[in-house]
């Protein structure tokens, strides 16, 4: 086992093996969190090079800094919020409503004929 200013090697294995594969798209917060801080103790302590520890890790330098960034946040969905701009509720079902009046319509020619009678009526 080599030794580096008090940090065994495998110190580093076994934070490895108990944090999971660093490098897949999807990280939860709190191993993400646990990386940052392993790296800047461990940094303080033994004056070895953050980059030395990216490296040992096994992550991207623009990975770590990134999650450096989104120390203490959770991590957020891309899912849908609702917008003002959505259609309403009434919307909808007049829509619904028109294309059954014209059912063997296709789409372009139903949204070509509800326009014309909202801006001609």
């Amino acid at each position: 086992m080599v030794r580096f200013f008090g940090l065994t090697s495998g110190a580093r294995e076994v934070k490895k093996r108990s944090w999971g594969s660093l490098t897949a798209s999807w990280v939860p917060h709190d191993i993400r969190d646990a990386g940052i801080d392993f790296v800047q103790y461990w940094t303080g302590k033994s004056g070895i090079a953050v980059t030395r520890f990216i490296q040992w890790l096994g992550i991207a330098t623009s990975k770590y800094y990134s999650w450096q960034n989104r120390y203490g946040k959770v991590n957020e969905h891309n899912g849908l919020i609702p917008r003002d701009f959505w259609l309403e509720e009434w919307e909808k079902q007049a829509i619904i409503n028109f294309h059954t009046q014209y059912p063997l319509e296709g789409y372009r020619r139903l949204t070509y004929m509800m326009l014309v009678r909202i801006l001609l009526p």
